[in-house]
Formats: C-alpha cells, sequence, structure tokens
C-alpha cells in the first residue's frame, strides 16, 4: 500500500474517531446537566418533605418523600451513565492522540 494511501486510511480514522468525541462529549455533557438537575429535585423534594412534616401534612410529606425517592433513583442511574460516557471519552481522546502521532510519523517519513 501507497504511503499515501496509508496517511490517508490514518486521516479518515482520526475524522471518524473526533467525530465519536465531540458525540461522547455532548452525552457527557447533557448527562451532566441531567445530574444537577435530578439532584436539585431530590433537595427541593425534601425541602418539601420537611415542611410538610412540620405543617402535619402527611400525606403532602410522603408524596414528597415518593418525589425525592424518584429522584435520588435518577440520580443513580444517570451517575452509572456519566461514568461510562466520561470513561469512552477518555479513550477516544486516547486513541485519537495515538492515531494523530501515526499521522505524523507517516508524514515525517516521507
Amino acid at each position: 500500500m501507497a504511503a499515501i494511501d496509508r496517511r490517508f486510511l490514518v486521516w479518515r480514522a482520526i475524522e471518524e474517531t473526533a467525530s465519536a468525541l465531540a458525540k461522547a462529549t455532548v452525552g457527557v455533557r447533557r448527562l451532566e446537566r441531567q445530574e444537577a438537575q435530578a439532584r436539585e429535585q431530590g433537595v427541593v423534594a425534601g425541602e418539601r418533605a420537611e415542611g410538610s412534616v412540620r405543617a402535619g401534612e402527611e400525606a403532602a410529606a410522603r408524596a414528597a418523600l415518593a418525589a425525592k425517592a424518584a429522584a435520588e433513583q435518577r440520580l443513580s442511574g444517570i451517575g452509572v451513565a456519566l461514568n461510562e460516557g466520561r470513561r469512552a471519552v477518555e479513550e477516544l481522546r486516547g486513541e485519537l492522540a495515538i492515531l494523530r502521532q501515526r499521522l505524523q510519523e507517516a508524514r515525517d517519513r516521507e
């Protein structure tokens, strides 16, 4: 295979990896926003529950505690996905660095 063909293949791999990295990064940022929202919803629901207990509104307190539990469950699921997404981003960054190095080495050989 000619050097130009190899360089082209490496360049294509760089483009594809960079695109995958961009998509993964956007996904991580989206999950970070969702995590912050779920955390805030849990805090607000907990405060609502406390206020309802102080006011003697048992049904409202139960509903708020259920909302807090649901927010905490969402938070847990988001946390797992967020960790996987961050791991994927790091792997793609490493792969991209290797590919860029290969391309530079191929250029240097010419």
